[in-house]
């Protein structure tokens, strides 16, 4: 029978039920109440709870825990498209607005943290809508009608329903989800071959012996569905849990979403571990019932960096299960060394593969835009998904609200008492010396400043940015006494953070135009003939980035350089040490370009005796161009700068010979 709550415990238990952590009185106070009688509300209220035999802990316990289960857990059980799924009643337990009610009932950062709720708890519903939009998409079209409403109804963006009767429609639709994900901006992707490779190579390992994967990357940045795809030809067990400290709820979890997947005759033995008071004694018998069912198992672990000690000791006692299992865990970057570091102590090191999400490039996203939006919401959402998606259709220096606050989560997850530090940081002009930081900080004596460098949250950044060629091998020449924030996107999330101001401080610098020195000759051209042309291969394929933002993606015909920064641009210098004398031809295209100051430029071509260099004025017809100029034998370099730049070069020739990338 539901309870009737005062507003404020009703906002005191929605805070412990989704923090799921013990959470201190005085935090809970301040939270909730404003003035020196904070303390003593808070009290008044755990009376009342108490005499409707809710407890949150001993009496004058410091730390207040509760541990109930919610209409989310209920609903994120329930699996989609298993024997006993129901759409209907599925769709039912969204009842409206998540966390509704409750904007008015404590303080302003108690009204901050429900907003970061809340749209926490809107991409859990969406992730979780579009699985059963994907599942009914095969199926029929009245589903997919009540998921469009269902969909609506909570505020969400979706899309049109598809002709699902037509043979065009038939043919376009995926054999998983996972293999063509459609965003209401109109964004088609599908996961990097590579990474679906590696994981895919991991997986047959399990056959031998159950495997661990832990995959860094972003909040919806396609890790899911990489691993989807990874394993898609085999009958999985499939178990998607979030971590918990505690391993009696996560056992349940696993039980309760596994049971649906198993046959009716062998569903009684796990629904009887359930009963089992000693979650130890799970672990083992859960084990057994496992090698007896013989079916490979899959299990997909997200926000583990809130694993207990406990729940790690159990997975690496379950490695030494003689049955197929893959464990898949998910980190954001920041936590990915820690982790690393942390799951070694517990995992065999020869079962545990550590593997990062590459950036997205162009090749595998297909979208019905512009190519220029399309290249510069690449480099602005910096090749991470969620991003680049909320730049379209039409990219905007704007830093979209869900990005924002993934990026904060980040930092709140793994660095909560550098916060304030580094949003200070933030508001400095990039980059920045460490007497700067010092006297900014003033009293920290850098110890956030060596955090945020330990965790590749600032890098060092030389004025320079050397790179041999063809190893594409940055070349790091001591000292360097500057630095910037690895992600211009978390440094606009931080610098943003608290701000009031619409546009945050990403300032919009106009370009300004640099006079050619020794011009080369150009000739625009069509993308016709460039496509057409029947040019070499550039080099192998692959992605790389280096210090100062500037990220360089080998594609199948293509290099593309992307920037997306702020302040004072480090110049990007490539190097081909001993190339002949002959002329000297680039055939590229530039699509964005925006300098911080009159030194930026974003192509520049030189040998050991010049420097040919173009400005924007000269490339910004955004189509194909194609640039002359001679060379002597030797050192040849490729250069640009710029704030932000996405610039495509087809071919780089010397003396009609290509030269590799």
């Amino acid at each position: 029978m539901p309870l009737a709550l005062p507003g404020k415990s009703l906002a005191l238990l929605t805070y412990l039920a989704l923090e799921t952590r013990p959470t201190h009185r005085e935090v809970l106070a301040d939270l909730l109440w404003e003035g020196p009688s904070a303390l003593g509300n808070l009290r008044t209220e755990l009376s009342k709870l108490r005499g409707l035999n809710i407890w949150l802990g001993p009496p004058r316990a410091p730390l207040l825990q509760l541990e109930a289960d919610t209409d989310l857990m209920h609903w994120q059980s329930r699996l989609v498209g298993a024997k006993d799924w129901v759409l209907d009643d599925w769709l039912s337990i969204l009842r409206g607005i998540p966390l509704s009610g409750l904007e008015d009932l404590g303080t302003p950062q108690y009204a901050e943290w429900l907003e970061g709720q809340r749209q926490r708890l809107d991409d859990i519903v969406e992730r979780g809508l579009r699985e059963a939009w994907d599942y009914e998409s095969q199926l029929r079209q009245g589903g997919l009608v009540r998921i469009k409403q269902k969909a609506e109804q909570l505020g969400l963006s979706w899309p049109d329903l598809p002709d699902l009767g037509s043979a065009e429609a038939r043919r376009a639709a995926p054999l998983h989800p996972a293999l063509h994900q459609t965003w209401p901006s109109g964004l088609k992707w599908e996961p990097d071959p590579e990474l679906v490779g590696a994981i895919g190579d991991i997986a047959l390992e399990a056959a031998n012996a159950p495997q661990a994967v832990l995959l860094g990357g972003r909040e919806s940045s396609g890790r899911r569905m990489a691993v989807a795809a990874a394993t898609q030809h085999r009958p999985w067990l499939r178990v998607e849990l979030a971590a918990t400290r505690d391993l009696t709820q996560f056992l349940s979890a696993f039980i309760m979403q596994l049971i649906p997947q198993l046959p009716e005759e062998r569903r009684p033995d796990f629904r009887g571990l359930l009963a089992d008071p000693l979650p130890e004694d799970r672990v083992g018998k859960l084990g057994l019932l496992l090698m007896e069912l013989g079916q490979p198992v899959l299990l997909l672990v997200k926000n583990v960096e809130d694993l207990s000690t406990n729940l790690l000791v159990s997975l690496g006692f379950s490695l030494d299960w003689p049955i197929e299992m893959l464990f898949v865990l998910l980190s954001h970057p920041l936590s990915l060394p820690r982790l690393s570091m942390k799951l070694g102590q517990y995992l065999p090191q020869d079962r545990l593969h550590v593997l990062e999400m590459p950036p997205l490039t162009k090749e595998r996203v297909v979208v019905e835009s512009p190519q220029a939006n399309v290249l510069q919401a690449l480099c602005r959402g910096e090749g991470w998904l969620l991003a680049t998606r909320e730049q379209l259709p039409q990219p905007t220096p704007a830093l979209p609200a869900k990005v924002k606050r993934a990026l904060l989560l980040e930092v709140e997850q793994e660095v909560p008492e550098h916060r304030e530090n580094l949003i200070k940081l933030a508001r400095l002009p990039m980059p920045f010396t460490q007497a700067e930081a010092q006297t900014a900080l003033v009293f920290d004596r850098l110890g956030t400043v060596r955090q945020a460098l330990a965790l590749n949250l600032l890098e060092l950044v030389p004025e320079v940015v050397e790179v041999r060629m063809p190893e594409r091998r940055a070349l790091v020449a001591p000292p360097l006494k500057q630095m910037a924030f690895f992600s211009e996107l978390m440094r606009q999330a931080l610098a943003e953070n608290g701000s009031s101001l619409d546009d945050g401080l990403s300032l919009a610098v106009p370009t300004f135009p640099l006079p050619s020195l020794n011009p080369l000759y150009e000739l625009m051209v069509s993308a016709a003939d460039v496509l057409g042309a029947g040019l070499p291969p550039l080099g192998q394929r692959g992605t790389a980035r280096f210090a100062g933002g500037y990220f360089m993606h080998l594609e199948e015909s293509v290099v593309r350089f992307y920037r997306c920064g702020s302040g004072k641009s480090p110049t990007l210098r490539l190097s081909w040490l001993n190339v002949p004398a002959g002329e000297v031809e680039v055939v590229g295209r530039l699509d964005h370009f925006e300098a911080a100051d009159s030194r930026d430029f974003p192509l520049a071509v030189c040998d050991e005796h010049g420097d040919w260099s173009t400005d924007a004025a000269q490339l910004s017809g955004f189509g194909w161009f194609k640039l002359r100029g001679p060379a002597c034998q030797g050192p040849l370099h490729l250069s640009l700068r710029a704030k932000e730049v996405v610039l495509t070069i087809r071919s780089l020739t010397v003396g009609g010979q290509p030269v590799a990338f």
